[in-house]
């Protein structure tokens, strides 16, 4: 005997829906893998600054992820209105360059 028409049609369409369901629930997760791992913004330099970290582990935290920022004026305004310093910003826009120290002051003779 065979099952009525109705009822192979309805767990067709169960387990269509069902798979669907399943793999849409996976695609966040897919999407999240695909970005670079660890990847930091504008706003968590603003918090590591908040947080007391030291300039120089901000920076060697930017080296380390080693790719430059591509920040808008806003951006830029933000992180000077949260005391982020100037070397800091100076190392996201360009990681690869050389961290020149700032020389002491000394009066001319």
């Amino acid at each position: 005997m065979r099952p009525p028409l109705w009822k192979a049609v309805s767990t067709a369409l169960f387990a269509s829906v069902f798979g669907f369901a399943l793999l849409a629930a996976e695609a966040p997760v897919r999407a999240r893998a695909g970005s670079p791992e660890g990847a930091l913004t504008a706003d968590d330099f603003i918090k590591l600054v908040k947080a007391g970290l030291s300039e120089d582990i901000i920076v060697q935290q930017i080296r380390n992820k080693g790719h430059a920022f591509n920040l808008s004026t806003d951006q830029l305004i933000g992180l000077k209105a949260a005391n982020v310093s100037d070397r800091i910003v100076e190392v996201m826009l360009d990681p690869a360059r050389a961290d020149v120290p700032a020389q002491p002051w000394r009066p001319q003779q």
